[in-house]
């Protein structure tokens, strides 16, 4: 019998299913995993206990290709919008999220028809621009495809915004929705297309938000525009790079594809975005602001090739010396051999240590 549940609520489920498998799959695939054999579902009361917790852990993705990081963010919203839960239709479910796009809805703030599936929670933008602008300078942020300016007028707060979107309209209700933020001082709105446009700039971040061509279909292929042109289109004017996902795309498609992207560093820094037990979006990062600890690397790599304890110490120096890229590249090689029994990953390790040092 066919579900009559909402399309959201559905997605978001089936999303959380395969998440999960992703996860059990990776740690099943490491001889040592570095915390359990097991990985509790990302809406488990017990396994956040805060209202703001981020569990971040390492893996390696696409044989090696790239290496990523999944965090967390747990979100809390209280409003009068969440109080009606009986929601007949996905329009119906969207209408009752409205205070959750933008808080000052009924002040004036404008949206079209695609704006209502598309823009991201205010929550979730909020914390996204305090948490990277707050530690780091960033003194200018461009918002590609910025649609009617969820990412812009909170980014805003922080720093100078630049917009830009080929669409008139958007761009129109992104400036009156500035104004009713009062950030228009601070915004400035382009219309363009944004692959031709991005080339003008330089900034310390660049935002993009790609839509999906076919919704029923979460894939990489899906993305609109192509997400390795905009990745590399928006190199042009910043080396950091924010990319808003769809709950429903597959994350490690998403890495691998940007592992493939040259003078990109191929760390990339997931976050799933959960906001009132339910996940609302994905958010990838690269560049300068996505940090990862070289001593969880080290743990992964130590567990990948059943290190000794002296060679977890010559470990440290190598990861001090190579690039990341370098590291990368030396344990595709040594993956490349077979094996998993106690002397074949001995001989990995000293395959692995032999390699870096070339």
């Amino acid at each position: 019998m066919e579900s009559t549940q909402p399309l959201l609520r559905q997605n978001k489920k089936s999303f959380i299913k395969k998440l999960c498998s992703c996860f059990q799959s990776e740690e099943s695939a490491s001889e040592q995993p570095m915390e359990s054999l097991t990985t509790p579902s990302v809406l488990d009361p017990e396994y956040y206990p805060i209202k703001n917790f981020a569990a971040r852990k390492l893996y390696l993705l696409g044989g090696c290709k790239v290496l990523a990081s999944f965090k967390h963010v747990l979100l809390e919203v209280q409003h009068r919008s969440l109080l009606d839960s009986s929601c007949a239709s996905v329009e119906d479910e969207l209408w009752r999220l409205r205070y959750h796009k933008f808080s000052k809805y009924d002040e004036g703030v404008k949206m079209d028809q695609d704006s209502w599936q598309v823009t991201p929670h205010e929550k979730i933008v909020k914390y996204l621009a305090k948490t990277i602008c707050a530690p780091h300078t960033v003194s200018k942020v461009i918002d590609g495809l910025c649609g009617v300016g969820g990412f812009s007028v909170h980014f805003a707060k922080h720093c100078k915004v630049v917009g830009i979107d080929i669409d008139d309209k958007k761009i129109e209700m992104a400036k009156v929705n500035a104004g009713i933020y009062k950030v228009s001082e601070n915004t400035e709105f382009i219309v363009n297309d944004f692959l031709e446009e991005i080339g003008n700039h330089e900034a310390d971040l660049v935002i993009l938000q790609p839509s999906l061509l076919d919704c029923s279909k979460f894939t990489i292929e899906s993305i609109y525009p192509n997400l390795t042109q905009l990745v590399r289109s928006s190199l042009q004017a910043s080396k950091s790079i924010l990319i808003y996902l769809p709950p429903n795309l597959d994350a490690t498609q998403v890495a691998v594809t940007m592992s493939s992207i040259q003078d990109l560093q191929p760390y990339v820094e997931f976050s799933l975005m959960i906001e009132n037990s339910h996940l609302r979006g994905v958010t990838c990062l690269v560049g300068c602001f996505a940090e990862y600890s070289q001593k969880e690397l080290s743990r992964l790599i130590a567990s990948r090739l059943n290190l000794s304890q002296s060679q977890n110490s010559q470990l440290q120096e190598v990861l001090s010396e190579l690039s990341l890229s370098k590291v990368l590249s030396v344990l595709q090689r040594v993956e490349e051999v077979p094996g998993g029994t106690f002397e074949e990953l001995s001989k990995k390790a000293q395959m692995f240590f032999e390699l870096a040092q070339e």
